[in-house]
């Protein structure tokens, strides 16, 4: 099939195409990622207790910075410029981000969003259509969500309910989509390309975590903050609202009486429909917090920083 290629479903509506659950668990992707994630973290936490580090205070946050990205209960800690804290003050556990994973995650998921030439082909099934390198993106956040859920609920400081059930609701997503390789065509741009702002939101949150680097390195402080507006904006507010228009026709006909199947439950569908809806709300009200914060610093707005240093 190649890395790009595709598989056209089983003639069968009945016959099931995706793998099983010994399979999944049997991919040497989603095995070694997992296990370098766990070694990253390790690593990173011994380097970073040392007494010497910025980040000996809480080197379990730095650690799971690194292999996964960020916290965004780190954007209420203490960096002094306000810009974007305010966009996601009541998101504190929404989305700690691998660092590494989702930089990959977001340039695999752009190059092939934007390049590749069977996600481009009108006939290419958006529901059941096979895509190697979607598949890698899918696998990838399965391996990460795999390590974050158990150590958000090992580590204190990371060990918040909404977080967590929200990574659970995404490992479960991922691991559907393998079960029954269904949706990777939106996988490419909900699990890929959306991710284009968690490297700069992992800055962000790394520079509120601990003041001491936005003391000394200011300005790429605010630009990470402006950037990761703009970034935000373009994949999970303007490019969010045509792509899910799209899977909503695509899954509710799943719904149908007589729709192919194959094998899937018909709560999975429902499901899928059920957290997208959630996570646009989710994505409207953080572009809300987002564009307000940055109306602030246009305005000047100190009130915004005495706010956020409350909230701290």
């Amino acid at each position: 099939m190649g890395l790009f290629g595709k598989r056209a479903p089983a003639v069968d509506p009945d016959a099931h195409i995706g793998k099983t659950s010994a399979e999944i668990l049997a991919l040497p992707q989603l095995q070694i990622q997992f296990a370098c994630i766990v070694l990253v973290h390790v690593l990173a936490y011994v380097a970073f207790s040392r007494k010497d580090s910025y980040f000996h205070s809480r080197p379990n946050i730095i650690a799971h910075y690194i292999p996964r990205g960020s916290g965004a209960r780190a954007l209420r800690a203490r960096a002094p410029p306000p810009s974007l804290a305010a966009r996601c003050r009541s998101t504190r556990a929404r989305s700690r981000r691998f660092l590494l994973s989702f930089i990959w995650m977001a340039s695999y998921g752009d190059y092939l969003w934007l390049f590749d030439e069977a996600l481009a082909d009108p006939g290419f099934d958006r529901i059941w259509g096979y895509h190697g390198g979607a598949e890698k993106i899918v696998i990838s956040m399965l391996a990460i969500q795999s390590y974050d859920v158990p150590v958000s609920l090992i580590v204190p400081d990371l060990r918040q309910i909404t977080f967590v059930l929200h990574h659970a609701v995404v490992l479960t997503l991922a691991w559907i989509a393998m079960r029954y390789q269904a949706f990777y065509f939106y996988g490419v741009y909900f699990l890929g390309v959306i991710e284009s702002s968690s490297p700069f939101l992992a800055a962000v949150d790394a520079f509120r975590d601990f003041p001491k680097l936005a003391e000394r390195w200011p300005n790429t402080n605010e630009a990470c903050r402006i950037t990761f507006a703009v970034v935000f904006y373009i994949v999970r507010i303007v490019g969010w609202v045509p792509v899910s228009k799209m899977f909503w026709l695509d899954a509710l006909s799943l719904l149908e009486e007589g729709a192919a199947l194959h094998t899937m439950p018909r709560w999975v569908p429902a499901f899928w429909l059920l957290t997208h809806a959630g996570l646009s709300c989710l994505q409207a009200w953080w572009g809300f917090l987002i564009l307000k914060a940055l109306w602030a610093l246009v305005t000047g707005d100190e009130s915004a920083r005495a706010n956020e240093a409350k909230s701290a």
